[in-house]
């Protein structure tokens, strides 16, 4: 059966359902929707923070400048890789918030093994603001794939180089 049109005593068109079928729920309006997800966002946003450690929520909102310290390459990867002596040369630079001293430890790890073997250690004094470069050499390379890395002492930086095989 189909819904047909009557009209009511104030003259407005109604629709009536025939015997028999369910009535249509009207149209979703956009409020409907909008209220009910937004205070699904509310209430995770609040969850989320209280989860942080208050530190990390006063570090997220204030202005405050960070301190961390740039690590970077000043040579091309592949020159650490190749020859009887693997040359490194890297940048070390201050965003720290005093001069201080800044230790780095360059290692060699062969493919297959898990302990690092450390080839060079070393410090940089720096001011904040102030950069050096530092150049290591280190002698009789692995032949096969290895990784080089620089990692600094105390600080989450690091510089990963993966040789696959020394060209000699």
């Amino acid at each position: 059966m189909r819904e047909s049109p009557r009209h009511g005593a104030d003259g407005l068109d109604e629709t009536v359902d025939a015997p028999g079928r369910e009535p249509r729920p009207g149209p979703v309006r956009w409020w409907q929707r909008a209220v009910p997800v937004t205070g699904l966002g509310a209430i995770v946003l609040v969850a989320a923070v209280l989860t942080l450690p208050e530190r990390e929520v006063e570090l997220s909102t204030s202005r405050k400048p960070q301190p961390f310290v740039e690590l970077f390459l000043t040579s091309r990867p592949d020159a650490a890789c190749a020859g009887a002596t693997a040359t490194l040369r890297f940048r070390v630079v201050s965003h720290l918030e005093r001069r201080r001293s800044i230790r780095y430890r360059v290692g060699v790890d062969p493919a297959g093994r898990r302990a690092e073997t450390v080839r060079d250690r070393g410090r940089v004094r720096l001011a904040p603001g102030q950069a050096r470069t530092v150049r290591v050499e280190l002698p009789d390379p692995p032949s096969g794939a290895h990784d080089l890395t620089v990692r600094l002492r105390q600080r989450p930086e690091l510089l990963r180089i993966h040789c696959t095989g020394t060209r000699r």
